[in-house]
């Protein structure tokens, strides 16, 4: 299977499609028509079955959006960022939960350090462990303007958000004290 590049532009109603190692240009009415269209025109221009083409899409620009990669990166970092500190606020609140309830903690107690309802706390409790997260792989990130640097104007972040990887796990006890409910 031979993989092409192809470009799409706006114009108008349709979506240029651009096919730069053939010098080939087809159309599509719906962004998602444009792989297939794509595919279709590669085929029968190297008159190569169907099922042998690949396709990888990139915008050139839309519009007057002309930083699609880069605002589409950016997407893709925070997402990946959020999947990684989700993973691990689960990993953490397990650890602790199970921790606070081993030292005697009700569940209702264990809810209100956690700063989760009694009920979702018996959920962390009764769940298995989540996998362990090695927090040196999230990136640091320095502020939002970084992030957004060069994506276009957006407006103003209204606050600033900071990831410093971890050399290790934080103890139970270190999430508790950065908490306002401290246990006595």
């Amino acid at each position: 299977m031979k993989t092409y590049d192809v470009t799409v532009t706006r114009e108008g109603k349709w979506w240029m499609v651009a096919i730069p190692e053939l010098d080939g240009l087809t159309q599509a009415r719906r962004l998602s028509e444009v792989p297939e269209m794509a595919r279709e025109y590669i085929a029968v221009t190297e008159d190569i079955p169907l099922e042998e083409v690949d396709v990888v899409v990139t915008f050139d620009r839309i519009g007057g959006v002309v930083e699609l990669h880069q605002a589409l990166d950016t997407v893709r970092d925070f997402r990946e960022a959020a999947m990684l500190l989700n993973e691990a606020a689960s990993h953490i609140s397990s650890q602790l939960a199970k921790r606070l309830s081993d030292e005697g903690l009700t569940v209702r107690d264990v809810g209100t350090v956690l700063g989760v309802s009694h009920q979702r706390a018996q959920q962390i409790l009764s769940a298995p462990t989540p996998r362990e997260i090695n927090l040196n792989e999230i990136r640091v990130l320095s502020s939002m303007d970084a992030l957004l640097g060069g994506i276009g104007d957006l407006g103003e972040p209204q606050r600033h958000v900071i990831l410093e990887p971890l050399d290790r796990t934080p103890a139970p006890q270190d999430i508790v004290d950065r908490h306002r409910v401290r246990p006595s």
